[in-house]
């Protein structure tokens, strides 16, 4: 099992002065109910995470679990995507 099963995290090169994020919520999550409560916890948590970080560019990918995951599970892979290196997958 994936470290992070709810989400993928990928980076991009940025030059900006804030930092800047697309959050990417498929069908395979759910209806549009489900999808769109996991895209507003996603940005509440990129949100507070980013604040304190180096601007970038980020896509953030909700995989199927993120359904189920509740506001803190999101806030906690989230973070540990980011404090990875590389990009998550």
């Amino acid at each position: 099992m994936s470290p992070r099963p709810t989400l993928a995290l990928y980076r991009a090169p940025f030059a900006g002065d804030r930092s800047r994020a697309g959050i990417t919520v498929g069908s395979a999550v759910g209806k549009a109910v489900v999808r769109n409560r996991v895209r507003r916890r996603i940005a509440a948590a990129l949100h507070e995470l980013l604040s304190a970080r180096p601007p970038e560019r980020l896509l953030v990918v909700a995989k199927p679990p993120a359904a189920e995951a509740d506001f803190r599970r999101l806030r906690s892979d989230l973070q540990l995507a980011l404090e990875a290196g590389s990009p998550s997958r």
